[in-house]
């Protein structure tokens, strides 16, 4: 099997994640594998460094006719075509429109409804788009409208390294860090600095729990183009000297267990794989019902859930959470075995048994 993979991200975020999960899970089952992707991206560092063959375009919207004739002619020297983000998904179009007759499977992993234009409606009901993998149930219930046949819809949750958590521990690293004293509680997230993360509501969040008395710290772990807004928006919140921004930390994974409590906010979200990092690493979650959240947190099972943007509820999901513990490591057990099936073996396997359905149906 040779399979072409397209991405159009410059940075590397979840999607570009589970991309390099997959590629490299195929690459072992004997798959032979194709990137094109963007100049410059986080993911031309990835390929280079793997050794993955791939060719690099700009995505400029001026440069649209000529990257799409370099996709068709990529596309007649593979069996299928996987299109990973929305500038992508326009491309492979717009190849076909000039020749291209490969079939295509498309990855949705946004937490909001295709358009309804015809543009849209074109691109997604074409009939060389043969299944759209849906990150969670969530999206797909928003996908189906546009698409000819639900059955083209098909849910196929990211997966993690379940791996990396093997004897990870409390370590105290963040609170000797910031100097917290045994008594102090500490609530953060791990979450890009954008604005579907709703991190206003977090901080909304930490000042309500502050003026209710909460002795706590909160950390933000994390970067983007909100942070200055974001820290002033802190300051006005009175959380000055209470909340923490930490950037960007390739040390993540090691500082979430410090946390008392993950707490996220997000308004929208297609699954949220930084949940399963808490959940893997025995850290109680708190989070808003957005996207495929629900998901990943039952109610009272694997995590408290909570109305998007609902300060209240979120401040009184965090009180919950510490006020109980019997209740949070029955919470925590929960999470613990609910994961184990987001692997991102089993995401890559699923996946494979896509491509091997559409090549030999025919569809």
């Amino acid at each position: 099997m040779k399979v072409l993979h397209v991405s159009s991200e410059a940075s590397w975020r979840g999607g570009e994640q589970q991309m390099a999960y997959l590629i490299s899970e195929s690459i072992k089952a004997g798959v032979e594998i194709r990137v094109l992707l963007r100049t410059g991206s986080a993911f031309e560092d990835w390929a280079k460094k793997e050794r993955v063959s791939y060719e690099a375009i700009s995505f400029a919207f001026t440069a649209r006719i000529s990257e799409a004739r370099k996709l068709k002619r990529l596309s007649e020297g593979v069996d299928l075509i996987h299109v990973h983000s929305g500038k992508s998904h326009d491309l492979l179009v717009m190849s076909y429109l000039l020749g291209a007759k490969t079939p295509s499977i498309l990855s949705r992993r946004v937490d909001f409804p295709p358009k309804g234009n015809l543009w849209s409606r074109y691109k997604y009901r074409h009939p060389l788009i043969k299944k759209v993998l849906c990150v969670s149930e969530a999206i797909r219930a928003m996908v189906i409208p546009i698409l000819k046949t639900p059955e083209q819809a098909i849910t196929v949750h990211s997966g993690v390294d379940l791996s990396r958590y093997e004897g990870l521990e409390r370590k105290g690293v963040l609170r000797t860090e910031l100097g917290l004293g045994a008594q102090q509680k500490l609530i953060g997230i791990v979450a890009a600095l954008a604005p579907h993360k709703d991190l206003f509501t977090f901080i909304s969040s930490c000042s309500t729990l502050k003026k209710e008395g909460l002795n706590a710290r909160y950390v933000i772990i994390g970067e983007g183009d909100l942070r200055k807004q974001l820290e002033a928006y802190a300051n006005e919140m009175g959380l000055k000297d209470e909340l923490t921004f930490l950037g960007f930390r390739k040390d993540a994974l090691t500082l979430i267990p410090d946390l008392d409590v993950f707490l996220i906010t997000s308004k929208t979200e297609g699954l949220g794989t930084s949940i399963i990092d808490a959940m893997a690493s025995g850290v109680p979650v708190v989070a808003t019902a957005a996207g495929g959240i629900p998901e990943l947190v039952k109610h009272g099972e694997t995590g408290i859930i909570c109305p998007v943007g609902n300060v209240k509820a979120l401040a009184d999901g965090v009180k919950r959470m510490l006020s109980s513990k019997e209740e949070r490591e029955g919470m925590i057990k929960g999470a613990k075995a609910h994961i184990q099936s987001f692997s991102y073996q089993h995401t890559a396997e699923t996946t494979l048994k896509v491509y091997e359905e559409v090549l030999s149906s025919g569809l």
